[in-house]
């Protein structure tokens, strides 16, 4: 009889493992499909440093949602379709005290800034490794203003091409003075 018990406590333990093998099986595969119909993914993450006579006085950091444009700009990129429409690389910032909320729909910053410093500037753009590059513009203040939203665009034209936005909202605008520095930095990462 006491081997009898054992062997159904052996038998119910091989067999509570092998349901949870199965379990982690099934839940891989879903992951693997998942993954093949999704493919790969763009994160933009933005990050906006605020200094005067050289000292930080604020420093926030977000999540940038991609517009419609982008959507279409960077499946047109993977995919070579339309390279004559589709050719430039994102390499400009834009910025704007707008308090709207993100909208996929933009191509443009609603009340972009063309003045005292913060007019839309070509990045620096750095190869951080596998799949990861910063874009970073470090403009110099001229004048009074206050920004708090950043764009992503593939030109500095007026032209329609903003691929990214982000609003950083009340608590993290950027009120500059003449003299002050804005380093604006897109961190960019392919999934």
């Amino acid at each position: 009889m006491i081997k009898d018990k054992h062997l159904m406590i052996g038998l119910a333990a091989s067999i509570t493992i092998l349901v949870l093998l199965v379990a982690t099986m099934m839940a891989q595969i879903q992951i693997n499909k998942d993954s093949m119909r999704y493919g790969s993914g763009l994160e933009l993450h933005l990050t906006a440093d605020h200094y005067r006579n050289g000292v930080l006085l604020s420093s926030s950091y977000h999540a940038m949602s991609n517009t419609n444009y982008g959507k279409n700009w960077t499946a047109n990129k993977i995919t070579g379709f339309n390279n004559a429409t589709w050719a430039y690389n994102a390499t400009y910032i834009g910025c704007s005290n707008s308090t709207a909320a993100f909208d996929a729909t933009w191509t443009a910053l609603p009340s972009e800034i063309t003045t005292s410093g913060l007019t839309r500037a070509a990045a620096t753009m750095t190869y951080t490794g596998l799949g990861t590059w910063n874009a970073t513009v470090t403009f110099t203040i001229t004048a009074t203003n206050s920004t708090r939203m950043y764009g992503y665009y593939i030109d500095s034209g007026a032209s329609a091409t903003l691929i990214a936005a982000e609003q950083q909202g009340d608590g993290n605008q950027k009120n500059v003075l003449a003299g002050d520095t804005l380093i604006v930095t897109i961190q960019g990462t392919t999934t």
